[in-house]
């Protein structure tokens, strides 16, 4: 696998003409996994192909179980400023239920290692509406996140995947399955208090206190350029061309050994930007921008007028001079509203 990312990495160096990164993300699960040596060589293949002297940003997503001192020492050595730790709950119960491998004691080792290392930055992920966590248990989340100070989380509302485990376990009745009126309220709890202690919920799922935003995901969010190397990865090259990366390891690793990119390219339509426009800037709390939007066509924009109207109306949208954006009782229907201003032919 590390052969092959560093090929394609070979393989699509020409996709930034000046070479110069201004973020780095190391994702997709559990990066934190590879070996120090392994690391090592990965991060010399990129240094290698661009310019990463000016990096706003180069975050690692990790797993608590995984993390040490000696890992987050390299990491800082090569420019690492920011640990996205996949937290997801304090409470072993609801770790027990997410079928997590760590426990509420690694989570607790792992964030006293990284507060005391080098690397300046720290992002948690947590997951409400899980069938094991009270308003209580979700309480008793953020007030450690607080006792951290971790000036960044991201929450996410529990949704079950088919072909998983979970889904396995509630389908057969062994787990009880989420329940939509509790996701709303623990949703709310968490947009009230992440206020109430300075966050700025500049996502729907992200809170930061100013300054510490995610800067390479609002690349994703504002539709600008960036490359995405790895079995499933995404590129956009900022207009209409998007690539894909094929999602089986298998097949991404023979393709890659034979010199041939496993990509698939999309030319985006008018449709498509229009759609894309409304899914990721309506999670934004700027909203949709009116500029933005009246350089469509006007079948889209009067469809976009007509169908944002009833949520105007119900309180759940407000228009402002420049833009239209979520209010508080909204955002917990960000996907519905989406769904029904999204412009399908």
């Amino acid at each position: 696998m590390l052969n092959a990312l560093r090929q394609e990495l070979e393989l699509t160096a020409h996709y930034f003409a000046n070479r110069c990164l201004s973020t780095l993300y190391f994702g997709g699960g559990t990066p934190s996994i590879l070996s120090l040596s392994e690391w090592e060589s990965l991060l010399e293949a990129i240094r290698s192909l661009y310019s990463i002297d000016d990096l706003k940003e180069c975050t690692v997503e990790c797993n608590p179980e995984d993390i040490t001192s000696e890992l987050l020492e390299l990491w800082h050595a090569h420019g690492v400023d920011r640990i996205s730790l996949g937290v997801q709950s304090f409470r072993n119960e609801d770790l027990q239920y997410l079928g997590r491998q760590h426990d509420a004691r690694q989570i607790h080792r792992a964030l006293d290692t990284i507060l005391s290392s080098d690397i300046p930055k720290i992002s948690v992920d947590l997951i409400y509406g899980i069938p094991t966590t009270t308003v209580d248990g979700l309480i008793e989340n953020l007030r450690l996140i607080d006792q951290y100070d971790i000036p960044h989380f991201s929450a996410y509302a529990l949704t079950v995947e088919r072909r998983t485990a979970l889904y396995h376990f509630i389908q057969k009745g062994k787990y009880p399955s989420p329940d939509d009126s509790a996701i709303v309220e623990q949703m709310k709890l968490l947009m009230d208090w992440a206020r109430h202690k300075g966050y700025r919920q500049y996502e729907i799922s992200n809170f930061g206190k100013p300054g510490h935003e995610s800067q390479h995901n609002l690349v994703y969010w504002y539709q600008q350029p960036y490359l995405g190397v790895g079995p499933s990865a995404h590129s956009y090259d900022g207009h209409r061309r998007r690539h894909h990366v094929v999602a089986s390891n298998l097949a991404y690793i023979r393709s890659l050994r034979s010199g041939v990119l496993p990509h698939r390219v999309e030319y985006l339509t008018d449709e498509d930007l229009y759609n894309e426009l409304i899914l990721t800037r309506l999670r934004l709390d700027e909203g949709i921008p009116k500029e933005r939007l009246l350089g469509f066509p006007n079948a889209m924009v009067d469809h976009f007028y007509d169908s944002i109207e009833p949520f105007v109306q119900k309180g759940w949208v407000v228009e402002t001079p420049v833009s239209w954006r979520l209010t508080a009782d909204g955002k917990p229907w960000a996907d519905a509203i989406a769904r029904e201003v999204f412009y399908i032919l």
